[in-house]
């Protein structure tokens, strides 16, 4: 079933209003009363489409997550620093949505499902990173990188992202694999 033309639009305005905030300040200070004022709807509108900011907010991570996957379909049999690599330079464009959303800062779930996604992908390639002896050790081992990886996410957009995607992917890699024998890059 399709959605009609004007229900599209009305989300689609008011997504653009909810993201230009949220270039602006933090999602926890972000109203609805702004969002519509900025999207030049009424309440009722808004709340026809999204049960508030944080259901709007959800809605659009789950976007980029999805927007996240194609380009992890795309780049998945050029190895795993190549995934990596892909998904930080999305994180690092500030006008793609999920450069938006992962710069925000005000909340580390969307960077943790994002890294998720990405050890889903390289898991899917025998080898890249050292066997775990059976499935409990494994997702351990998933676990304990994939906080690794999210933290040095955070670390770098936070920092402002001055290292080259590739760069950081290599480090991330590195790190993950065991391969870090002398000074990470940078």
């Amino acid at each position: 079933m399709q959605t009609d033309l004007r229900i599209r639009y009305t989300r689609q305005v008011i997504t653009e209003a909810y993201i230009q905030l949220l270039r602006q300040k933090p999602a926890e200070r972000i109203t609805v009363k702004e969002v519509c004022e900025r999207a030049q709807i009424n309440r009722s509108t808004f709340y026809r489409q999204f049960k508030d900011c944080f259901d709007l907010l959800e809605q659009l991570e789950a976007q980029a997550l999805d927007v996240l996957d194609g380009l992890l379909r795309q780049v998945e049999t050029q190895g795993a620093p190549a995934v990596l690599a892909a998904a930080l330079a999305a994180l690092r464009g500030s006008d793609d949505l999920l450069g938006i959303l992962a710069s925000r800062g005000a909340d580390e779930k969307f960077v943790r499902a994002l890294v998720q996604r990405c050890f889903a992908y390289i898991e899917t390639q025998a080898g890249h990173m050292t066997p775990a002896p059976d499935n409990a050790r494994r997702a351990m081992r998933n676990t304990f990188l994939a906080a690794g990886t999210g933290g040095v996410i955070e670390y770098w957009l936070r920092s402002g992202a001055k290292e080259p995607p590739e760069q950081v992917a290599a480090a991330i890699y590195a790190l993950c694999t065991g391969a870090v024998r002398e000074p990470l890059p940078g």
